[in-house]
């Protein structure tokens, strides 16, 4: 095996560690603080969910993250290994000074970095960052908040409508 592609294939490792490290908690933290499901029950959860997540978009997010982003002309071993030495020393920065952060949002920005850095700003293909970054990363928080208003209201419903039947139920009773 060539040395460069057992350096970008470790610095991935240590960048994947890091990123289970600090997000496989926030994924299950409200299950298991709110005793939903217990900590083995809710990791096996997120396993599986990334698991199959694996099978259904297998290379989307790579495709977009490897070619995407910066020119694919651009994409060698050693612009990976700058990416991801990048984006893992401001994860370990952000998470020694307990800032939030998104390891996604860091790659997005450190392939960004080292493609202006070695070839200028010609290097970004600004409409896909556009339509396959910005515009979800926008559009995804208003979608998830209009269908979780509607459903609140309608859930928020239902259960005045149990109450006030149980409600009126104990006063028939009480009679």
């Amino acid at each position: 095996m060539e040395p460069v592609l057992l350096a970008a294939l470790s610095v991935l490792f240590f960048f994947s560690f890091w990123n289970g490290f600090t997000d496989a908690a926030n994924a299950i933290a409200t299950v298991v603080a709110t005793r939903v499901l217990t900590p083995i029950k809710a990791v096996a959860l997120s396993a599986a969910g990334n698991f199959v997540g694996m099978f259904f978009f297998p290379t989307a997010v790579a495709v977009t993250m490897g070619e995407g982003i910066i020119r694919s002309s651009l994409v060698t071993a050693e612009i990976l290994i700058a990416a991801l030495i990048g984006g893992l020393a401001w994860d370990v920065l952000t998470w020694w000074f307990g800032l939030p952060t998104s390891e996604s949002h860091v790659l997005v920005g450190s392939m960004i970095g080292v493609g202006v850095a070695a070839a200028g700003t010609d290097a970004i293909n600004v409409s896909t960052i556009l339509s396959k970054v910005v515009i979800p990363m926008v559009t995804s928080p208003t979608i998830a908040f209009i269908f979780a208003f509607f459903f609140t209201a309608a859930v928020m419903r239902l259960s005045l409508i149990k109450t006030f039947a149980v409600n009126e139920g104990d006063l028939g009773v009480a009679r």
